[in-house]
Formats: C-alpha cells, structure tokens, sequence
C-alpha cells in the first residue's frame, strides 16, 4: 500500500484498491523420455502438466504452445505443438546423430496472449548404439 502524506493510494486517488487474487493451485511440468534411445532411432519425448494436489482441475488453465529444440546433435520433431491442460500429453520425438549426452529445450507459451511462461529443459544419454 502506498501513502501520500496522511492518505493511503486508494483515498488519495478515490478509488478502492482491490486484494490481490488468491494463487491458484501449482502445476508442474513433466517431460517424460520414451526407451530404447539410440543414435538414429527417434524416442518420444511426451509434455504435460501435474497438479501439485491431485485435487486441481485443469478447466481454468489456458491453451499452450511448445516449443522444442535440440541442443546437442539430434532433431525435435514437429518443432512446436500444442497442449491443452488437462488433455492428453503433447508428443515430440528426438532422433540423436551421435551418442552421449542429450538436452532439449522447451519453450512454454500461454497459446492466447503469447507470453513466454516457462523455459525448460530434458537432458538424457543416448547409448553408443547404432539403432537396429
């Protein structure tokens, strides 16, 4: 709350000041790695959300758009996909060009307005295999 002089913000400008809303229950990102990873063969990596209680419900939770990269030597495909909160997870594959250490970054945007929500990452090994 701001004062002016004697006066708090809401008296000094006429208007009442609404409390800030209430937080809405906590979602947390899940990115799930698929088996059988190896150098060639495309693994599903799968996006959703998790209430942190199980009791959430996703209804008020906006539409989300994901962004996926590589950053190491492999491929994302589709590069971006979307995902409704609540729906079934959003499926990507990552195809490795080499073994070793693997990272892919997601971007998460509120789909309506495009406001960059969160940026995350999945970082895995791919095994010194050739796929069959």
């Amino acid at each position: 709350m701001t004062f002016f002089g004697d006066m708090q913000a809401d008296e000094a400008f006429g208007a009442p000041v609404d409390p800030a809303p209430e937080p809405g229950p906590q979602w947390l990102p899940r990115v799930t790695v698929g088996d059988g990873a190896a150098v060639g063969r495309p693994v599903e990596l799968t996006f959703r959300l998790e209430p942190a209680d199980r009791t959430a419900d996703a209804r008020g939770l906006p539409p989300l758009l994901l962004f996926a990269v590589a950053r190491s030597a492999g491929r994302v495909v589709p590069a971006a996909g979307e995902y409704q909160p609540g729906g079934q997870p959003t499926v990507f594959e990552f195809t490795a060009h080499e073994p070793g250490a693997h990272c892919v970054r997601f971007t998460v945007l509120d789909a309506e307005f495009g406001v960059v929500l969160q940026d995350l990452t999945a970082e895995f090994d791919v095994p010194n295999r050739e796929a069959s």
